[in-house]
């Protein structure tokens, strides 16, 4: 820094370039010792060798900004790659299919088994059980895992991989249980497609300018503009005093915002069951991949959220939450606790009173399976000997399983009443839908003590008498990892006697029912893809016949490149509920192709939005779709026809996160001045925590205007976060000792700021003496 004519800096800078030489001759002096080091008082531990050189290696960067007056980048970018599989097994007797999936983490080039997850719907030997990837290891082509589950069980896997080692071929498995008789062996073969692998980035990089010097004050945020939507500047990022007397910098970042501006737990629940408590954190302003841990202090005991986090997105305002479940249904206040990967600690406090509710019979409870209008009336009885009087209700209405999108929410309401009616364009004829009926104490979930399911059921809207294939569907997937095809059909008149069949290229295709959704869709998964020609699929009940036919034929399809979302960081956070998603042109040769972009749930099937399929590559996506403070998956998909694809390509999975703050103010202005300093000419400012979109209009109030003066009002003009301004200090004239002033700042629609200063008081106490 210079004051115009003079460097200061210089001798700084020099101290600094012979502390870096320095600190290289006594590493290399220690390097070269030829004696025994172990009794030395400084010695360099081979197994922290590389440490030692990486900081070196920063030291040089560093000796360069400073000689070549430039920026310079220090740190690394590690990556982390999550990988899931999906296995079918089938046990050595029966046959009865076996499922799990497990999602193998390399968490920075170095593969990690503790806290990879595994989990089995295993019908002879265990319930749906979560657990460990113990052994991950890969020989040549041969892929061995061992999985231990939350109860016991141990799974060995051993197959072989293909050559692009994308699905798991000629597996067999051991797996070793216990119940009541004892200890038991299932044998069984397996086979496993690769689902995903979900790519993340952390960017451990700091860019420094040792070497560059001002002759004029700067802006911070003019210089590095990097810094304004910064979303981890929390703290001072320049402590220094200014070289320019009577004048600071106009830009340097206030050192923390307010705790509601930043990260913080949102919202806590503590439901009670009718078999147990569940325990719910709204977390705001920080993605799930960035929490390292969550438990609840309960009257009883720690409850310790395991990972990976069971996240789930709650249906009534998408909000993202993390739960997880206990028996015990202890009565008190329940302290919850999140400490994310800096080791940030944060808390809320909820206070939990069990209300059991009374049970109903469900019988009373409409509409039935099938209802032949679009605005049914759906009703239920009063919940017996349930205090308060009036108990709250939810209504949850989604879209049955779809092999090609997953679900999709329609609607969702809290009522008072028993019953409600379904207004009209919510249901559509000849189509299934899943629907739940809760119960909760109070109309606000969010402080409702306890909540429980009355009903779960399956509607479908029109003559379930019906017998028929309404419509089906073969479709090819394409990846860059895998090939798949889908086969799907859509159905009425389901029931547990019903036969489908098929013949074509492939005979007797094995179509999995969705249970329990089986009432209207039977569809089936083929891990590559099928020969062309006709497929005729046959559904068989009680004498009767339908049949369907398609023609099929295979074409591959380019995955599309160069996928990029606006304002995304390295960390895949983003800034706004309206991003625009742009990815390459995809062609092929005498071929039209389509595309469009689909949206999920961070955590599940469930779409949030899709964009129209069409020539364009690129979409915006409409306001009130996605919220603020949530996480999501998306991906690309590229068409052979607008309308009815027989072959898709999808690129795979990325993440991000919307981190929008609450708009706040924040007041930077000097701690103190004495009384005759007078006028403090632009060295107070004001700051805003994000970009304004329209000018803001800051209002000022001095608590004291017998010793500080404030401007009226001032205004930041919009695409601006901060400005400065004068305030001016009193000279009373009256002995009053130090004074501490407050100084206020608000805005319509942004939290307020304020900021104090102590007015030091110089007049001196005289006295008189009569002679």
């Amino acid at each position: 820094m210079t004051d115009g004519d003079t460097m200061i800096s210089g001798n700084a800078k020099t101290e600094l370039l012979a502390a870096i030489n320095l600190y290289f001759e006594a590493s290399a002096f220690i390097r070269n010792e030829q004696d025994d080091q172990t009794d030395d008082l400084l010695q360099i531990d081979d197994d922290k060798d590389h440490y030692e050189t990486e900081f070196q290696e920063d030291l040089i960067k560093i000796e360069q900004s400073i000689n070549e007056t430039m920026p310079v980048t220090i740190g690394e970018i590690e990556t982390d790659i999550e990988t899931l599989w999906y296995i079918m097994m089938e046990p050595d007797s029966g046959s009865q299919h076996l499922a799990s999936w497990w999602v193998i983490t390399d968490e920075f080039n170095t593969l990690k088994h503790s806290g990879s997850q595994f989990h089995s719907s295993c019908i002879d030997f265990s319930h749906g059980c979560y657990g460990e990837i113990v052994t991950y290891e890969k020989s040549d082509d041969l892929l061995t895992v061992l999985a231990v589950s939350s109860d016991g069980t141990s799974i060995t896997y051993t197959g072989t991989l293909t050559a692009d080692e994308s699905a798991i071929v000629s597996g067999t498995y051991i797996a070793t249980y216990y119940d009541y008789n004892g200890k038991n062996t299932v044998t069984g073969n397996f086979s496993g497609s690769k689902e995903y692998s979900d790519t993340r980035v952390e960017d451990n990089t700091l860019t420094v300018n040792a070497g560059e010097i001002f002759n004029d004050p700067i802006d911070i945020r003019s210089y590095l503009p990097e810094l304004a939507t910064d979303p981890y500047t929390h703290d001072i990022l320049i402590v220094s005093e200014s070289s320019f007397p009577d004048r600071t910098f106009s830009g340097i970042l206030p050192d923390k915002w307010p705790t509601k501006g930043d990260v913080y737990i949102d919202k806590v629940r503590v439901w009670g069951e009718y078999d147990g408590l569940s325990l719910h954190i709204q977390m705001s302003g920080i993605s799930p991949w960035h929490i390292k841990e969550m438990y609840v202090n309960t009257p009883v005991e720690r409850l310790i959220f395991e990972k990976p986090f069971n996240v789930y997105n709650d249906y009534a305002n998408r909000e993202l939450w993390f739960s997880t479940y206990t028996q015990d249904l202890a009565q008190g206040n329940y302290e919850f606790v999140v400490i994310d990967n800096w080791d940030n600690k944060y808390t809320l406090d909820k206070h939990y009173t069990f209300n059991y509710f009374q049970p109903i019979d469900t019988s009373q409870i409409f509409p039935g399976s099938s209802v032949n209008t679009t605005t049914p009336t759906f009703s239920w009885p009063d919940v017996p000997s349930y205090k308060p009087a009036v108990p709250k209700y939810e209504l949850h209405i989604r879209t049955i399983f779809d092999p090609f999108i997953g679900y999709k929410t329609i609607h969702y309401l809290t009522l008072a009443g028993t019953n409600y009616i379904i207004p009209d364009g919510i249901l559509q004829n000849n189509k299934y839908y899943k629907w739940w009926l809760y119960i909760k104490d109070h109309s606000n979930v969010d402080i409702a003590n306890n909540f429980d399911t009355l009903i779960s059921n399956v509607l479908y809207i029109g003559d379930a008498s019906d017998f028929k294939i309404t419509n089906a569907i073969i479709r090819s997937e394409q990846s860059l990892s895998y090939t798949r095809t889908i086969i799907d059909l859509d159905t009425v008149g389901w029931s547990e006697d019903i036969a489908i069949s098929n013949s074509g290229p492939i005979n007797n295709l094995m179509l999995n029912r969705d249970v329990p959704y089986a009432s209207q869709r039977a569809y089936t998964i083929i891990p590559n893809s099928i020969p062309d020609g006709i497929y005729n699929f046959i559904m068989e009940k009680a004498g009767q016949t339908i049949s369907y036919s398609v023609a099929y034929s295979f074409q591959s399809i380019p995955v599309a490149q160069g996928l990029t979302v606006t304002s995304k960081h390295d960390n895949d956070y983003i800034y706004t509920t309206m991003p625009q998603f742009i990815w390459q042109p995809v062609s092929k040769t005498g071929v039209s192709l389509y595309t469009n972009i689909q949206i999920f749930e961070y955590i599940s099937d469930n779409l949030i939005y899709e964009s129209p399929v069409s020539l364009k590559t690129q979409a915006t996506i409409p306001a009130n779709i996605l919220k603020a403070n949530n996480a999501y998956r998306y991906r690309v998909m590229v068409y052979d026809s607008p309308t009815n694809a027989q072959n898709v390509s999808v690129t795979d999975f990325q993440v991000f996160y919307i981190k929008i703050t609450d708009p706040a103010l924040m007041l930077t202005i000097p701690t103190s001045a004495n009384e005759k300093d007078g006028m403090l000419a632009q060295k107070c400012a004001v700051y805003l925590n994000t970009v304004p979109v329209k000018d803001v209009v800051i209002t000022f109030t001095s608590m004291d205007t017998s010793e500080i003066k404030v401007p009226a009002t001032l205004t930041i003009p919009k695409g601006q976060m901060s400005a400065t301004f004068s305030i001016q200090v009193i000279d009373d004239d009256e002995l009053d000792n130090d004074q501490t002033v407050s100084i206020n700042a608000t805005a319509i629609g942004w939290e307020p700021g304020s900021a104090s200063i102590t007015v030091i008081d110089d007049d001196e106490d005289w006295k008189s003496i009569d002679l």
